[in-house]
């Protein structure tokens, strides 16, 4: 059952906030502030108290008159004297402000445009423990707000759903405004293949070495700059989340490394690699890895490649294939001068002037620093200060850091 507040029935009966719940504390109801709500039954009660009350003032006014002028006198003057002071408390500067259920003190303090800390304190003389990000129950925004001299009015929180957000928008910039940027390379293969030490040579990193069992963990993103150019390595932990980016309409990745091991040759996720960045329509080069090994046969790899349409360049086809060696380093500047070929054709370029948009990679918490994210930004430029937007959830970037190699 909807209740209506102590305010909104002073508000129509025309009475001090402050006179109709003292009575209403009077009448023993439950109510704390001009906020607390009332059912209709004891709202009507309510209302007929003041009624009764304004009867019985008329009833005494006119047998004052009857008997005695100088009682009338002293009566108006009681009348007018009660007046000034309900004026006086009508006159107190109380605002009736619209706060969102469950708001938290960052919020609160953006609408008193106060510091953030200073709530948190306030919070605390009045006995209740929260933190800046902590929601707050009703009880706790009106004993915060009676201390601010005003009284919130709750809206319910709006609950944003995926439906409602535009997975993928799609800009259209002025030709003169884009300039070049780097490529978003993701490397893909069957597990053991050298996905990561290959990315470790070039980062002049050992991950894989820190990783269990040598496969990756996570998802990672790298800007690497070199004599041939600048591009960014997504190493991502398998497939799947490559599937998912794909699915999600998400395009992440400009140019996709196919590793293949030259011992091992076509396998299962070798495949399904191939097959993912057919779907995706995303150009390919494929890396042999492992050549230094004395059992390596890259004229074999690249035999069986051509049964699932990709064909070497050599061979006749359009697909350029480098023979490396993650482990001496043979073919790498031969993989990225090819990498940066493919991207020039491609011609990637952006808006850096634009509001960024881009892709969240991975997130997690760091002690020291919080929440976390690494994400690439294929839009404008992303500075300390912004807020983002992501899969329902928004914050305001404190600090920025671009990893480079």
């Amino acid at each position: 059952m909807a209740k209506k507040r102590i305010h909104q029935i002073a508000k129509e009966l025309d009475i001090a906030s402050a006179d109709v719940l003292h009575k209403a504390k009077e009448l023993g109801f439950e109510v704390k502030t001009a906020s607390s709500g009332l059912v209709p039954e004891d709202e009507e009660l309510l209302k007929l108290a003041f009624s009764e009350e304004s009867s019985e003032q008329d009833i005494e006014e006119e047998t004052s008159v009857e008997i005695n002028e100088e009682a009338t006198l002293t009566e108006e003057d009681q009348v007018i004297e009660k007046d000034e002071t309900i004026d006086e408390v009508e006159n107190v500067d109380i605002n009736i402000i619209e706060v969102t259920e469950g708001s938290t003190p960052e919020e609160i303090a953006s609408i008193f445009d106060l510091d953030a800390t200073t709530v948190v304190a306030d919070l605390m003389s009045l006995g209740i423990m929260q933190s800046l990000t902590s929601t707050l129950n009703n009880d706790e925004i009106e004993k915060l707000f009676e201390k601010y001299n005003a009284i919130p009015e709750f809206a319910e929180k709006v609950e944003i759903k995926r439906s409602d957000i535009i997975e993928s928008e799609k800009f259209e910039d002025d030709p003169d405004s884009l300039k070049t940027r780097p490529a978003i390379i993701t490397v893909m293969g069957h597990v053991d293949h050298g996905k990561t030490s290959l990315l470790d040579y070039i980062r002049k990193e050992k991950v894989a070495s820190g990783e269990a069992g040598g496969i990756t963990q996570h998802v990672g993103a790298y800007n690497v700059t070199n004599e041939s150019g600048s591009v960014t390595f997504i190493d991502t932990p398998g497939h799947e989340a490559f599937t998912q980016m794909r699915a999600r309409g998400a395009d992440v990745t400009d140019i996709v490394i196919l590793v293949v091991a030259a011992d091992d040759g076509i396998m299962p996720q070798t495949i399904e690699a191939i097959n993912h960045t057919k779907a995706a329509d995303v150009p390919m080069v494929v890396a042999i890895n492992k050549c230094d090994l004395p059992e390596a046969n890259p004229t074999l790899v690249k035999a069986d490649l051509t049964k699932y349409e990709v064909v070497s360049e050599d061979l006749g086809g359009d697909i350029p294939v480098v023979e490396i060696s993650a482990t001496t380093g043979d073919g790498i500047d031969d993989l990225l001068e090819t990498l940066n070929l493919v991207a020039e054709i491609e011609e990637l370029k952006s808006n850096y002037e634009a509001e960024p948009s881009g892709f969240i990679i991975e997130s997690r918490m760091e002690v020291g620093k919080g929440n976390v994210a690494t994400v690439i930004v294929k839009r404008g430029t992303l500075k300390a200060g912004d807020f983002i937007y992501a899969g329902g959830a928004f914050c305001r970037v404190k600090s920025c850091l671009i990893i480079m190699e």
